[in-house]
């Protein structure tokens, strides 16, 4: 008996090799076209959950490699990994992954990958059945959002629907990555040491179409990003500057003209003298509307200038905040912070999920990433401040400029008081 036994068992793979390798290529192969940003949507939580606990939650030692060996197959750096270790307010797995996913190509299977390369397959296991669900989730999403019917309702029998699967994904894997469709907040809680500001504009240079996803490469038809962001406030220039005709942006992207030559364009026809971008936490709420109005109102034989907030865009800036900051920043000629208790807290704290915005919180959501962009820009411009100018509401004054995180930050050094508003108007329109 013993030895029938063994003779069945000659031809059976050993677990701990052809047995990992096999699942894990069966895993890996469906994943290929999902993006990374996948695993911080709803359906991908349990599986990011599964991936992070196995990672994370058996001790390092010398048969078992844990989130360093990780992040180092990701490609991330020595120094980015040494912030990772230095940040205690997260999982540094999910760090790890949420770094990595700020690249465009940072696809699941790739994340699968570098968990193989480190031998961890109980981390495979323990996350594939997470992981199937998470792919039969986004496939049957992807064929409901094109054929506007249930994939279920289509299939008679589950061998039916494993082949439709298998159809669909097969043209999946012939058209463009698959990401989030709203993409999350998700890099806006990123430390600044680990922000990638590059790619995340790669990332976010095509706009997510459901239509993309099931045709082949050579039929997708792309939104160019544009060459020379400033053209796009062509279109921008032409609004009205009150707040009931408010700049709408979705023309900055559909029906702005771009113009050959610089000199032609700030020769064009304006309605602005200068474009301003405010940002705020909830406490700062109440003075935005004094403040967009003076701005908005010519004076001295001047147009008048430009007002842009999130929350006034909220229609538009809401399905991909991020990218509406990242391409916003570079085309207004100031980026005024008002300076509130708020403000200072709402930069280290990142707790507002999508489903809740309103015009209200929406700004106060991206002071984070609006800060950083204003550090990197003050970096590169030889820590010259050219663009930031602060106003503090003057019941603020005294409290906010002993603040500790005031005085110790220079993109934020050039100030007025509120009651001093119409000083700084008159400056930005001499400039």
């Amino acid at each position: 008996m013993n030895q029938e036994v063994a003779e069945l068992l000659k031809n059976v793979p050993h677990i701990t090799n052809e047995v990992n390798e096999f699942q894990a290529a069966q895993v890996i192969d469906k994943m290929k076209n999902m993006h990374a940003t996948l695993l911080f949507e709803p359906e991908g939580w349990q599986s990011l959950k599964d991936i992070c606990l196995g990672i994370s939650g058996i001790p390092v030692n010398s048969l078992t490699k844990g989130w360093r060996d990780f992040a180092a197959e990701l490609d991330l750096n020595f120094y980015e990994i040494g912030c990772i270790a230095n940040y205690n307010h997260e999982d540094y797995s999910e760090l790890a992954i949420k770094t990595f996913s700020q690249d465009k190509n940072a696809t699941i299977d790739k994340i699968l990958q570098a968990i193989v390369n480190i031998e961890r397959w109980d981390v495979i296991r323990q996350s594939s059945k997470s992981l199937h669900h998470l792919y039969e989730t986004v496939l049957s999403k992807e064929y409901e959002s094109i054929n506007k019917v249930k994939l279920t309702d289509q299939c008679e029998t589950y061998l039916e629907f494993q082949n439709a699967q298998k159809e669909i994904h097969k043209q999946l894997s012939q058209g463009s990555v698959i990401k989030a469709k709203k993409l999350p907040i998700l890099f806006a809680t990123l430390p600044i040491t680990l922000k990638n500001v590059k790619k995340q504009r790669d990332l976010y240079s095509v706009p997510y179409s459901e239509e993309n996803n099931l045709k082949p490469e050579g039929e997708i038809v792309l939104v160019p990003p544009l060459k020379r962001p400033i053209e796009a406030f062509t279109a921008l220039l032409d609004k009205a500057r009150d707040n009931t005709d408010n700049i709408i942006f979705t023309e900055v992207y559909q029906k702005a003209v771009a113009i050959e030559e610089e000199e032609s364009f700030k020769k064009k026809n304006r309605k602005y003298e200068k474009i301003v971008m405010l940002t705020y936490a909830s406490d700062g709420v109440e003075f935005v509307k004094d403040i967009s109005a003076k701005f908005r109102t010519p004076r001295e034989g001047k147009l008048p200038i430009g007002v842009l907030t999130l929350g006034e865009q909220k229609n538009i800036a809401v399905n991909n905040p991020e990218k509406f900051v990242l391409d916003m920043f570079p085309q207004v000629d100031y980026i005024v912070p008002i300076l509130t208790p708020g403000y200072f807290k709402s930069l280290s704290q990142h707790n507002i999920h999508q489903s809740t915005f309103t015009n209200s919180n929406l700004d106060e959501a991206f002071t984070s990433l609006v800060h950083d962009l204003m550090c990197k820009h003050y970096v590169q411009n030889n820590c010259l401040n050219d663009k930031f100018r602060c106003l503090i509401p003057d019941l603020y004054t005294m409290s906010i400029t002993n603040d500790d995180n005031f005085l110790s930050d220079p993109t934020l050094n050039v100030w007025l008081p509120l009651s001093d508003l119409d000083t700084l108007v008159s400056v930005m329109l001499k400039n």
